[in-house]
């Protein structure tokens, strides 16, 4: 779990590395010695080896499930992208638990669990990469999910949550308002904010993770859409719930993702900028459709590299001023989201197989770059990383996962 703060499309880096390692991270005979202390009393060192003891169990345990997870997860051919699978199926049920925990750390960061069922706890998590966006699906056991202000110190992400409830009852609590969220309900969860979520009975749902700065302009009332939940039975909320659910059931070649990634932020925009009585509302309604109309303008000229305030705000028939204005009511600035779209679109062909030939300058210039050294210090500030090491590390993750599907498959056979 990081410790330090990460930016939104940070946290794709991070799921690769821990895509590979999930199952032993923490629990292998270095790991095991290195946490033993050597001081306390008899009774406490006892307690404690026993606690690692369990913790090594479950780590060559869950060894066991790495084949059915590899297999489901890199089915290349029907699941494009990254992703992994997770399972308490053949976990002993006394450390089902402690495993779950882990899982909701590694995949959301910076989660605590609590179980509500005195019966044996179960539950699945599969999660894949969709283009910028990240799709989970989980099927579990009664629980609360907790993320307060440690926990967010501790695994900082500046990200949303949108999750919509196939079966069973949420109760959303993050802001001032508690609101429940049914089968077909949506909500929207800040990353950045203390929340809680509960769930009295089995649950299924689905969790869509999107970047800041993809949601965040789009929304007209921040305060009003985080841990807000808009209902499915009609009007918009109900396409977007429709929309949400095939999302995330396809399976789409990587170009695709971007695009219908963009239609799925805009449905969920709408949904919570849902209209109000009076002129100020209409007037919201307004600029947030100048603000899509520029937004569009600018997605379909990311390569010019003259693309500027002026040249946007002329072809969109307004002041620079009120260009700037646009923006600054949704907390960015226009060139601020220009440049993370640009990175994004970068980050996609560094990571495309089919585009290894190209040079990383190539990539750069032919997506409105047109200085080396800022593009590097641009893509390391957002990823954590230069982009040769970014390119290196998605070159061995697809490696990695056609060797693992072949042994997966050897084993099924």
């Amino acid at each position: 779990m990081p410790c330090k703060a990460q930016r939104p499309a940070e946290t794709t880096i991070n799921m690769l590395a821990s895509a590979r390692n999930y199952p032993e991270i923490g629990t292998g005979p270095r790991a095991l010695a290195a946490r033993r202390s050597p001081t306390g009393t008899t009774a406490s060192r006892r307690r404690a080896k026993r606690s690692e003891e369990a913790r090594w169990r479950l780590g060559r345990e869950r060894t066991a499930i790495r084949p059915r997870a590899l297999a489901l997860s890199h089915r290349r051919d029907t699941m494009p992208g990254v992703g992994a699978s997770f399972t308490t199926d053949a976990v002993p049920e006394r450390d089902r638990a402690e495993y779950w925990q882990e899982v909701a750390c590694r995949v959301f960061l910076g989660l605590r669990t609590e179980q509500k069922v005195r019966g044996p706890f179960f539950g699945t998590l599969d999660w894949q990469e969709a283009g910028p966006l990240m799709i989970s699906r989980i099927h579990s056991s009664a629980q609360g999910v907790f993320r307060g202000e440690a926990e967010i110190a501790r695994a900082p992400r500046e990200c949303f949550f949108i999750a919509v409830q196939v079966a069973g009852v949420c109760t959303v609590r993050q802001g001032a308002e508690e609101h429940q969220a049914r089968p077909g309900d949506i909500e929207v969860l800040d990353g950045t904010r203390p929340g809680e979520l509960s769930f009295e009975t089995d649950y299924q749902r689905i969790v869509i993770s999107v970047p800041y700065h993809l949601l965040r302009p789009r929304l007209a009332n921040l305060d009003r859409a985080v841990g807000n939940v808009a209902q499915s039975h009609q009007g918009v909320g109900a396409l977007a719930s429709s929309y949400l659910r095939a999302f995330a059931q396809s399976r789409l070649p990587a170009p695709t993702w971007a695009s219908a990634s963009e239609i799925l932020v805009d449905l969920v925009a709408l949904a919570f900028n849902a209209p109000e009585a009076g002129a100020t509302s209409e007037a919201a309604s307004v600029r947030e459709a100048r603000r899509q109309k520029v937004r569009q303008h600018v997605e379909q000229n990311l390569a010019d590299p003259s693309l500027s305030p002026a040249t946007v705000a002329a072809h969109c028939r307004m002041s620079t001023r009120y260009l700037h204005a646009l923006f600054a009511e949704s907390g960015e600035t226009l060139m601020r989201w220009v440049l993370a779209r640009r990175l994004q679109r970068c980050c996609d062909a560094l990571a495309d197989p089919a585009l290894r030939a190209r040079s990383i300058a190539d990539v750069a210039f032919s997506w409105g770059f047109h200085d080396l050294s800022h593009f590097g210090r641009a893509f390391k500030a957002a990823y954590g990383m230069r982009p040769r090491d970014f390119r290196h590390l998605r070159q061995r993750q697809s490696a990695y996962v056609g060797a693992s599907a072949a042994r997966s498959e050897a084993i099924g056979r």
